[in-house]
C-alpha cells in the first residue's frame, strides 16, 4: 500500500507533463507549475484516506511535503515547464533538465531515507 501513496507524485508529474504539452512548450506557465506542486501533497493525503485505516502510511505530513518538493524538482526536466519563465532556466534548458534529473534521483534516495517504507 505504501508504495501506492509513494508513487502518486509521479502521477501528478505525468498530469503536469500532459498539461504543459497541451498548452504548448513555447508558452511556459508558472501558475501551472504551482498548481502541480500544490496538487502533489493533496493527492498523497487524500489518496491515503481511501485506504483502510490500518493500511495508511505513517508520517503522512512528511510524505506530503516531500511529494511537493519531488514534483518541483522533477518538473525541471519537463520541456516548457513553468520553470522556463526564469531566464537562467530557459537559457540553459538542457543543462537544467539533466541537473533536475540528477537532483530528482538523489532527492528520491534522501526522501526514502527520511521516511522509509513500512514493513
Amino acid at each position: 500500500m505504501d508504495k501506492v501513496v509513494k508513487w502518486i507524485p509521479g502521477d501528478v508529474l505525468g498530469l503536469y507533463l500532459a498539461a504543459v504539452s497541451a498548452i504548448g512548450v513555447a508558452n511556459p506557465q508558472l501558475w501551472l507549475l504551482i498548481v502541480a506542486i500544490l496538487l502533489a501533497p493533496f493527492v498523497v493525503v487524500f489518496g491515503s484516506w481511501t485506504l483502510p485505516e490500518d493500511q495508511r502510511p505513517s508520517r503522512l505530513p512528511a510524505r506530503a511535503v516531500l511529494s511537493a518538493v519531488a514534483v518541483a524538482i522533477w518538473a525541471l526536466t519537463v520541456p516548457g515547464s513553468g520553470w522556463q519563465v526564469f531566464t537562467v532556466v530557459s537559457q540553459n534548458a538542457q543543462t537544467v533538465a539533466v541537473i533536475g534529473a540528477i537532483l530528482g534521483l538523489v532527492f528520491g534516495l534522501v526522501a526514502s531515507a527520511l521516511v522509509p517504507d513500512e514493513a
